[in-house]
């Protein structure tokens, strides 16, 4: 894997499941596509495919990677240069009225993100911790370090913002692998900046179940794409959460990997 790392403090993001997710990826197809990019560090540190394709209908992430990729790239890196790491900072940047200047979007976003507790997609208490290895101030001092390494990588990446569904039937082919990540079904998933109802998880489950493509489904246990997607091949993970404590996650695909592939670390 790249030493690129994630460029948003994103809820749900998969940057610790990256090498068992790589692991599964099979040798055939030529298109990559991420139904639900969110930090989209999966992308980002996986092997380049010749076509890749990151979506989200968040649209800061969106906007974010949009920036990275632009002349505009530089102007941001000077803000967050400037920007000292405090809780101020973060009060001050929840206080403010809407803004549609691109640039200031990406760093408001980025200090939501990095300053909150959780990267949570509403408001949250000041980010800080006497436990963790690295400080999160020290992340911040590195972030266009950080950011340039991921906007390097966003080269030759295609950037969408619609509908999950209407992304597979754009892409649902043989030679095409589908990696989804959707938001958690259930309490949980108020967390997310867009949410999915019981109705869609279910419609997007039963879609998946239908493709010709290859696909990896990153989940919690026990949710209604364990059912609906039972006959599926099921890879269980235990991965660290917040402090010494871990949770089971399954990944899914509708396919079986070669041993070979699948014998990377959990």
């Amino acid at each position: 894997m790249s030493d690129i790392h994630r460029p948003i403090n994103y809820y749900g993001s998969k940057e610790r499941l990256c090498e068992r997710i790589h692991s599964l990826i099979p040798p055939g197809p030529n298109t990559w596509v991420d139904l639900f990019c969110g930090s989209a560090i999966v992308t980002l540190k996986k092997a380049r495919h010749p076509r890749e394709v990151i979506n989200d209908l968040n649209g800061d992430v969106i906007n974010l990677f949009d920036v990275l990729r632009g002349s505009d790239a530089r102007e941001l890196y000077r803000r967050i240069e400037l920007t000292p790491y405090s809780e101020e900072m973060l009060r001050r940047v929840y206080a403010m009225t809407a803004n549609d200047d691109p640039v200031e979007m990406a760093w408001r976003f980025l200090v939501r993100s990095w300053f909150g507790r959780g990267g949570d997609a509403h408001k949250t208490g000041f980010r800080w911790s006497k436990s963790q290895t690295t400080a999160p101030e020290f992340t911040w001092a590195t972030m266009p370090e950080r950011l340039l390494t991921a906007a390097e990588r966003l080269r030759g990446i295609c950037i969408r913002s619609v509908d999950a569904l209407k992304l597979i039937d754009d892409y649902d082919t043989a030679d095409c692998l589908l990696f989804v990540d959707p938001p958690y079904p259930g309490d949980v998933g108020r967390r997310y900046a867009v949410r999915m109802t019981d109705e869609s998880h279910r419609a997007l489950a039963e879609r998946l179940k239908r493709c010709r493509a290859s696909v990896i489904l990153t989940m919690n246990p026990g949710t209604l794409y364990s059912d609906v997607l039972g006959d599926w091949v099921e890879h269980r993970v235990d991965v660290l959460g917040g402090g010494s404590t871990s949770k089971g996650e399954v990944i899914l695909t509708n396919y079986e990997p070669s041993p070979l592939l699948a014998g990377g670390a959990a």
